[in-house]
């Protein structure tokens, strides 16, 4: 993608399902991924079936209630080609704005956060992958409205995508 190019995508909830005696509604995206998604409370929690390679663990994605400084994060490991490749996931409230604009639109109650990605092989100590300090910005009640992306661990540069429209049935 240049810069100016928009991409539309759709995020799709599908049905439901019962797992592990919780409700979860099925997601699925026009690029073939699917999520499972509940709301507990203030967190918003996902089953991410494409990175979990078929384990049901139950991820914190999103602390809608959190308090800046707040920090959580999870471990996903996975065994390809001999090789075991363990991604562990940072994040944190860096901020809470009263509103935020992308687009020519302005949101109200905006949460910021710090998602940080370490990826291990093996028993290695030493990440070979860091990517560091990706900010994601959620309006309450709409979702995700802009992410900037750190693109590579080499030369820092990042991808800024941004809500274009939305709508919610």
């Amino acid at each position: 993608m240049a810069t100016g190019e928009t991409m539309q995508y759709e995020d799709i909830v599908t049905g439901d399902k019962i797992i592990d005696g919780e409700l979860y509604y099925i997601v699925e995206n026009d690029q073939g991924g699917k999520s499972f998604v509940r709301k507990s409370g203030s967190d918003y929690l996902m089953i991410n079936s494409m990175i979990n390679s078929g384990d049901s663990k139950t991820q914190i994605v999103l602390k809608e209630e959190g308090a800046e400084g707040d920090k959580w994060g999870y471990e996903i490991s996975s065994a390809m080609y001999g090789t075991t490749m363990r991604n562990v996931y940072t994040y944190s409230i860096l901020e809470k704005l009263e509103s935020y604009e992308v687009n020519g639109t302005t949101y109200i109650d905006v949460l910021v956060m710090v998602g940080d990605t370490d990826s291990y092989l093996d028993d290695d100590d030493e990440p070979y992958i860091s990517l560091q300090n990706s900010r994601y910005y959620y309006a309450k009640g709409i979702g995700l409205i802009r992410s900037k992306v750190k693109q590579s661990y080499i030369d820092g540069h990042y991808m800024i995508l941004d809500l274009v429209s939305y709508k919610v049935n």
